[in-house]
């Protein structure tokens, strides 16, 4: 009846001379399909850690950058697919 549709892992780590910096994503699916009704139902879980930002950082000897981004909050999602 129902099934994981997506278990989603991402780590990425950024190492700036003695700083190390971690990044952590998660997100989930559950897919229910009722047959009888042509009904499908998805349940997903995005950004499960509830990670506020992603950092990257980049150096060279010329120069140095560092990319921030703010992630949406940690956000579930139920939706319907049905045939009329």
């Amino acid at each position: 009846m129902g099934k994981p549709t997506n278990v989603d892992v991402d780590h990425f780590q950024n190492r700036v001379a003695s700083v190390k910096e971690n990044n952590y994503f998660l997100n989930l699916g559950y897919q229910f399909t009722f047959s009888k009704y042509h009904i499908d139902a998805k349940l997903e879980w995005n950004n499960v850690l509830n990670t506020k930002s992603y950092i990257r950082y980049i150096n060279s000897d010329f120069y140095s950058i560092q990319n921030s981004f703010i992630i949406r909050p940690s956000q579930i999602l139920f939706s319907l697919q049905f045939n009329l």
